[in-house]
């Protein structure tokens, strides 16, 4: 399967964002041990969505792949590590 990875998912990443709004309601207007905090939460978890995927361009061809991969997946170029706050 010779397929460029694109990047993040915009329906997954505006998905991420939504949740992150409603959460924040629901925190503001509900007790954490509310039937309603509680359910969100099982929701949630059942999305497995976690947190957005960390990624890097390729200096050589600008390929996006992700941030920990050691050769491009658009040109194969070795890549050098990155350090913790790059």
């Amino acid at each position: 399967m010779d397929q460029e990875f694109p990047g993040p998912d915009p329906a997954r990443s505006r998905m991420r964002a939504t949740i992150a709004i409603i959460e924040g309601q629901i925190e503001a207007l509900a007790k954490p041990e509310s039937e309603l905090a509680i359910a969100w939460a099982d929701l949630v978890k059942q999305l497995s969505l976690g947190p957005e995927p960390e990624l890097r361009t390729c200096p050589k061809c600008k390929s996006v792949g992700m941030r920990g991969a050691k050769v491009c997946s658009g040109c194969w170029s070795k890549l050098a590590p990155l350090d913790e706050h790059s």
